[in-house]
């Protein structure tokens, strides 16, 4: 599981050229606050070639937002803020 920064298409390919099959690679990410991964993207063969890997989907629970400067949301493929919510243990 990579966690934190942007993955690259050519680190995830020289990662699954090495690992693949045997070996499921995340790409994950959450807020530095919480310490927590709440969206994750099981990285395929095929996204290899994307010009970025998806961060994927929020776990159940953590529902997530794209949100432009005025807190509006992005129309998809946009560039924007991401906003995480749910519920925080303590």
């Amino acid at each position: 599981m990579l966690v934190g920064e942007e993955l690259k298409p050519e680190i995830a390919k020289k990662i699954l050229g090495r690992l693949a099959p045997h070996t499921i690679l995340m790409h994950a990410c959450g807020q530095t606050e919480s310490t927590l991964n709440m969206i994750h993207h099981e990285v395929f063969v095929d996204d290899v070639i994307l010009p970025q890997i998806p961060i994927g989907r929020p776990f159940p629970g953590y529902p997530s937002l794209v949100l432009d400067p005025f807190f509006q949301p992005v129309i998809p493929g946009r560039s924007g803020e991401l906003f995480i919510g749910g519920k925080f243990l303590k």
